[in-house]
């Protein structure tokens, strides 16, 4: 029996679940819950709570990508590993570069970004059931144009070559959840089993294989999905799933039984929710719970999102109970960093990008100064951010030297030690002389592995190749000082960073082996192979369990489920559709999906995009329990009143007409703690007044002296900077090495 329950975001689906799941406990049924991954560590704690101790032995919580793990532990088969996404799009890439340059129509580019977007359309076409034999077949119909044909044509020849190349792997390509869906057609591993699934709006075509093969033999399906029927156009996403479900389980010969639970409209922030789909008045008089800021900066919008955090906590206020939401994750780490040094702990969830990682970055580079292609500067930034041991003034030394005189590659690579005097073209001294001994010294450290890895490249095969940057890294000592600087954070007592830098190290290590694992036979040029690596590394890092302690959550839209959120910040709703699109769209545009569409093939549209981004809308302010701040940045002066705004902040400013807008200046927000109050001190350094007393304050402050001279001499050579990550050695030799973290975003 299928049992769908439909409700709106905070209708009481969770609630409604749990009460099904203690009555199946009560009846003595084995259970097993499947919830969204983010979610399984909370769901832990509530059916323990709800159950007791017992709940153990009877119910299994996991998520569908580790439901392979779960069952196949139990059964056998775990150590047949299948490929994953990232080794499939290694694969790709190879198809890609085999076929290069036959397919004119999909101008085929070879960077991370469009090799992502590329395998994304490929698994989209997979699924709407357009394989290569479809896709020539529609070339022939009259009613597809001409340059649309060639397009279908040349996505044709990559189709078939790049299912040739996955089916040689056999099972491995099939993917754990396909292979587990097979698996269960011969083992009756959920016969009297009572399943539960939470809160999802869609899934994807492993998901759907796998939930007929759990109808076929659980003895209940319990689907709950964030919808509602009264409004389809706003919940078109999660209903069409629920009405797949309902059409396979009816073609099955089960029952369904449906459970479409009310949404609550109990405040403003449920008003503004019912009022999205277009139905009722608006609300006239002006909105408590809900507020609107535009800010001139994404500085100054974190600026505005720190302001209102330490007013809501001295209000009463948990840190965990505020949730700031953003429409483009690049913004995030700027918001971070700035509520970080204004005092605000915080735990952002956000996809790390492996290649930001320091040991990502050291083997790129590498590999461009050891192909020649580095320019000066890239040697500059692998001397001062590049991994391997080095004494600190030693890296100094030969940064200051690659500078002063303009090094090449070239001579970097080479065995003879440098010559030229440290001081230019003045006499040698002999304080000269002992300077250039250690500038050699640091020159050997730096640059000899490159000049052994240079040989290791030459290598034929992938194999090779990977094989060379193993050694290269086990000869810069990177394990050994990775290590280190997990050591150091822990006794730091910041053990988020230590574990991101243990998690970098992983991936780093396992995307080499992919690339010898799928790869390692194939033979790759160095233009090729670096492209290749690239590749490899674009991968972001695995995602960590938000931690209990108590933090601002940070989140790009549609990537979290937060626990308790009382207050909700919803940032960066500029002009444009909402959220930010998050890559690109491939080699079909939208009239060519709205085409195949129309012929049968459910291809994703412009359309369903745009109803889709109205209910991650939706979705976030649904987050709030008692307030929403919505804000945005906007060039428009305060004397124009003219500020960009979204489809959406004018859809809010519609159902409540009365809703006054707030420019928010950071100059007219003075610091409430000390924390606000050196950022504060460092943005108005040289103002007289607020500005003045707070530099005082600071340069007399034990804890903050050196930072605030650190500040100071780094205006003294003119820099724009005004957050100091550290104070280097011998920074105020050379302005250059005093940087800032932030200044990058800003």
């Amino acid at each position: 029996m299928l049992h769908r329950i439909i409700g709106p975001v905070g209708a009481g689906k969770k609630d409604r679940l749990k009460e099904k799941i203690s009555q199946s406990f009560a009846a003595g049924k084995e259970i097993f819950l499947l919830v969204p991954e983010q979610a399984t560590a909370r769901y832990e704690r509530d059916i323990i709570a709800l159950l007791g101790n017992g709940a153990g032995e009877r119910v299994e919580i996991t998520n569908f990508s580790r439901l392979p793990d779960v069952i196949l532990r139990k059964v056998g088969g775990i150590a047949d590993k299948a490929l994953s996404d990232a080794e499939k799009k290694l694969l790709l890439f190879s198809c890609m570069k085999k076929l290069s340059p036959a397919p004119e129509a999909l101008e085929l580019r070879f960077d991370a970004d469009s090799v992502d977007a590329l395998f994304a359309e490929l698994e989209e076409l997979r699924l709407a059931g357009l394989d290569a034999e479809e896709l020539s077949s529609l070339c022939e119909k009259d009613a597809v144009p001409q340059e649309t044909k060639l397009l279908l044509s040349d996505l044709a020849l990559l189709r078939g070559a790049f299912r040739k190349t996955l089916s040689s792997f056999g099972d491995a390509a099939e993917g754990e959840e396909l292979r587990l869906a097979r698996v269960l057609r011969s083992l009756p591993f959920f016969s009297g089993c009572h399943v539960f699934v939470d809160a999802f709006w869609d899934f994807t075509f492993p998901q759907e294989k796998l939930l007929k093969e759990i109808l076929s033999q659980a003895e209940s399906l319990t689907v709950s999905f964030a919808g509602d029927p009264a409004a389809p156009h706003l919940f078109d996403k999660p209903l069409r799933a629920a009405r797949r479900l309902k059409k396979m389980a009816l073609e099955m010969g089960h029952e369904v039984r449906d459970e479409v639970l009310s949404p609550k409209e109990n405040g403003e922030i449920s008003f503004l929710k019912s009022r999205l789909a277009g139905q009722g008045k608006p609300q006239t008089a002006p909105p408590s719970a809900i507020s609107l800021t535009a800010a001139e900066s994404p500085l100054e919008e974190a600026l505005y999102l720190a302001n209102q955090i330490h007013t809501l906590v001295k209000e009463g206020a948990r840190w965990n109970e505020i949730l700031i939401l953003h429409r483009n994750e690049e913004a995030l780490p700027l918001i971070a960093l700035c509520l970080e040094e204004e005092g605000i702990p915080v735990f952002s969830e956000e996809k790390r990008p492996l290649l930001a990682s320091p040991l990502a970055r050291t083997l790129l580079l590498a590999l461009r100064i050891a192909r020649r292609k580095a320019g000066r500067e890239e040697l500059r930034a692998y001397v001062k951010k590049g991994v391997f041991i080095c004494p600190e003034e030693e890296k100094f030394l030969l940064d200051a030297y690659l500078g002063a005189w303009n090094i090449h590659a070239g001579l970097a690579l080479s065995e003879k030690p440098f010559q030229m005097n440290p001081d230019g073209y003045l006499e040698f001294t002999e304080e000269n002389r002992n300077e250039l001994k250690k500038i050699n010294l640091a020159k050997e450290t730096a640059f000899a592995p490159i000049r052994r890895l240079a040989v290791g490249l030459e290598e034929e095969t992938i194999a090779g190749k990977i094989s060379a940057l193993f050694r290269f890294l086990s000869e810069i000592g990177a394990e050994k000082i990775l290590f280190a600087q997990v050591q150091e954070e822990k006794d730091r007592g910041n053990f988020a960073a230590a574990g991101e830098l243990g998690r970098a190290w992983n991936t780093l290590l396992s995307a080499l082996d992919e690339v010898a694992s799928v790869l390692g036979n194939e033979t790759c040029g160095g233009e090729d192979f670096f492209a290749l690596l690239s590749l490899a590394l674009s991968r972001s890092l695995p995602g960590e369990i938000p931690p209990g302690q108590d933090r601002v959550q940070i989140a790009p839209l549609g990537f979290v489920r937060p626990e308790n959120s009382r207050f909700v910040f919803l940032c960066g709703m500029n002009a444009g559709v909402f959220p930010a699109s998050g890559g690109k769209a491939g080699v079909l545009g939208h009239r060519e999906k709205e085409m195949l569409a129309e012929m049968g093939y459910p291809v994703s549209t412009g359309e369903r995009e745009i109803r889709n981004e109205y209910f991650l809308f939706y979705q976030a302010i649904a987050f709030a329990g008692e307030k929403l701040f919505l804000s945005f940045v906007s060039s428009a002066s305060d004397d124009e009143k003219k500020h960009d705004m979204s489809i959406f902040l004018k859809r809010v400013q519609n159902i409540f007409p009365a809703l006054k807008m707030n420019i928010f200046h950071s100059h007219s927000a003075l610091p409430t703690a000390a924390e606000q109050g050196f950022s504060y001190a460092l943005r108005h350094w040289h103002e007289k007044g607020e500005g003045e007393r707070w530099k005082q304050h600071f340069l007399q402050s034990e804890g903050y002296a050196a930072r605030a001279l650190g500040v100071e001499a780094a205006r003294a050579f003119q820099k724009e900077s005004f957050r100091l990550e550290k104070n280097l050695p011998y920074e105020g030799k050379d302005a250059r090495m005093s940087y800032s973290r932030i200044e990058k975003y800003s």
